[in-house]
């Protein structure tokens, strides 16, 4: 905890998101996707159980619309695209979709992430094969705390986990909206920058979401 009280200790630096496409790339060119020696290796036909995780409002139920080849609306000019849906209303409970990806038969979970539902995301995740936790890469008053919610799950769980910032196409790196007691925790952390696992994507680009989600499962298939 901060000294003389509550209070949240973050030191934030300047903007460290360039193009979500390039950095993508970059990713999936120098790291390797989370694999886990204690599970075993998925083969064709499979069916995979991947559960999305993540602070509300993080952006999970738009990226699960882009890995089925939907792109979020950013402007005017996508109101005509079929394409193109609008922002998703917050999850209130969770939700599942089927999706074949590398051969395998996935059933994706969406699970709220609101603070009053997190007690119950290792329920969803002792019963899934794989997780996808993403992170608000524009929250930066609440990265912190999604961190921390990370750490948990990377605690308890001994299963792949693909970590995913998302909104790298928004160019501010800062948010408007949340304030200090919307922050939830005492969190005392030295700057509330991303992980360096995290791959940059963005819901406006479908294409960059299935390809690093492919990467990940093509890393724990055989």
């Amino acid at each position: 905890m901060a000294p003389g009280g509550g209070g949240l200790l973050c030191c934030f630096r300047g903007p460290r998101y360039p193009a979500a496409a390039a950095k993508s790339q970059n990713y999936q060119e120098h790291h390797h996707p989370s694999s886990s020696s204690s599970s075993a290796l998925w083969k064709a036909g499979q069916k995979v159980k991947l559960v999305f995780l993540g602070l509300d409002d993080a952006g999970k139920t738009s990226l699960i619309h882009a890995l089925q080849g939907r792109r979020s609306q950013r402007g005017r000019e996508d109101e005509n695209d079929a394409n193109v849906v609008c922002a998703p209303p917050p999850t209130t409970s969770p939700q599942s979709t089927c999706l074949t990806l590398c051969g395998l038969r996935l059933l994706i979970k969406d699970v709220p992430g609101r603070r009053a539902f997190r007690e119950s995301w290792q329920d969803h995740a002792s019963d899934a094969d794989a997780l996808v936790f993403v992170l608000d890469s524009t929250d930066r008053m609440r990265l912190p705390v999604a961190e921390l919610e990370l750490s948990k799950v990377k605690r308890a769980s001994k299963i792949p986990i693909l970590v995913l910032a998302t909104k790298t196409d928004i160019a501010t790196t800062t948010t408007t909206t949340t304030t200090r007691e919307e922050v939830e925790e005492e969190v005392e952390v030295e700057e509330g920058l991303l992980p360096a696992e995290a791959a940059p994507c963005s819901a406006v680009n479908p294409d960059g979401v299935r390809s690093l989600v492919e990467t990940f499962l093509r890393a724990n298939s055989c």
